[in-house]
């Protein structure tokens, strides 16, 4: 009879084997396709232009501008408004397929100043996804902002980074790097 159980204990194991060889390479393979959909996310493409609002893959409108404050000593990074009456949005065009993503950015609100700016990043297409909205204050560190998002459907999109005017004009300056869209 002992023989048996360990006979069966054996037989037992090899699918069990199998399914942990099954489910690492799986679990590796879809890593290894995972893909960036942002496109130039750290803004140090050569054309862009600081000061200035051309920057490839990206759309400037108002307040927003490319800048030499990169974050982790990166070339570029961009300002999206903030201080006075300075709204600005900073948007890219995307075309999502049905899945998971991983969407992260680095901030930092900078100015000499006492208030706050309201900052703000959508998701626009067939329906708005706020996915960040903080009341920033001026620090002297870069901070991550990480998401995981789902997408339900296949189909166009635009990421949108705004900033509203600070109440009583007063507010920092909002500056982002290294965007990311992992699919």
């Amino acid at each position: 009879m002992k023989k048996s159980l360990i006979a069966h204990d054996r037989v037992n194991r090899l699918p069990n084997l199998a399914t942990c060889v099954f489910i690492t390479a799986f679990l590796a393979a879809s890593h290894a396709t995972a893909a960036e959909e942002i496109d130039n996310g750290g803004f140090e493409d050569p054309k862009c232009q600081t000061p200035g609002q051309i920057c490839p893959g990206w759309g400037f409108k108002n307040n927003a501008a490319v800048n030499d404050d990169g974050h982790a000593g990166s070339k570029h990074g961009v300002t999206v408004g903030g201080q006075g009456g300075g709204t600005g949005v900073l948007t890219q065009k995307l075309t999502l397929r049905k899945g998971y993503y991983v969407f992260s950015f680095w901030y930092k609100a900078t100015g000499t100043v006492s208030g706050s700016t309201p900052a703000i990043v959508r998701f626009t297409g067939s329906t708005v996804r706020t996915v960040f909205t903080v009341m920033i204050q001026p620090v002297p560190q870069w901070i991550k902002y990480e998401q995981f998002l789902i997408v339900d459907q296949d189909g166009d999109t635009t990421i949108e980074f705004s900033s509203e005017n600070p109440p009583h004009f007063a507010g920092p300056y909002f500056n982002i790097d290294d965007v990311s869209l992992v699919h």
